[in-house]
């Protein structure tokens, strides 16, 4: 996971991005992911989201 934020966050330099989107394969995988502060775009759908915000604060730590 560091890998694709460290990816994610070069890209985002060159096109610009506010987050980083992932559909979650099951409901066990949303608590995992959710644990780690992505936060889901709608109620009951496995797509989250995680500002890049979020992940540059967790890099500065």
């Amino acid at each position: 996971m560091i890998d694709s934020f460290e990816r994610v966050l070069r890209v985002a330099e060159d096109v610009g991005a506010y987050c980083l989107w992932l559909t979650s394969v099951s409901e066990v995988r949303v608590k995992f992911y959710s644990d780690r502060k992505f936060m889901r775009i709608e109620d009951g759908k496995l797509d989250m989201y995680l500002p890049l915000e979020t992940i540059r604060d967790a890099f500065k730590n």
